[in-house]
């Protein structure tokens, strides 16, 4: 899992390299904020409730008290910066945010990829 982690670290930062030489390009000088890095589908030791105990945090991120997180959206909604509370109820997580019109089966028995816009079936 470790290896999952720091391999989808590296692709994010290889798109944001990307993503930041094309603002350049069309903009020139841009200032980019630090990196915040947000894994949605880990597990790790955390001290929650004077224990150590393994948290599996699956759709929602880690942020503990002060720490950035971020709250991804879903195509087309916007995207939040937010800082962590440090909810010991909710081990310190935030929501990941991001959710779907369709689950994946519903999607494949809803959408005809070969057309450019979805069927009406979406409800």
């Amino acid at each position: 899992m470790e290896f999952c982690v720091l391999f989808a670290l590296a692709n994010r930062k290889l798109m944001m390299q990307w993503v930041q030489e094309a603002m350049v390009e069309v903009e020139g000088s841009v200032d980019f904020g630090k990196l915040i890095n947000k894994s949605h589908n880990f597990a790790a030791w955390e001290e929650h409730g004077g224990k150590q105990v393994m948290v599996h945090r699956k759709g929602a991120t880690r942020t503990f008290k002060g720490e950035l997180g971020l709250i991804p959206g879903s195509q087309g909604t916007a995207s939040y910066i937010v800082r962590g509370k440090g909810n010991s109820e909710s081990f310190c997580s935030c929501s990941h945010g991001a959710g779907r019109k369709l689950g994946r089966k519903q999607a494949i028995r809803a959408l005809d990829l070969k057309q450019k816009q979805p069927l009406n079936r979406i409800g």
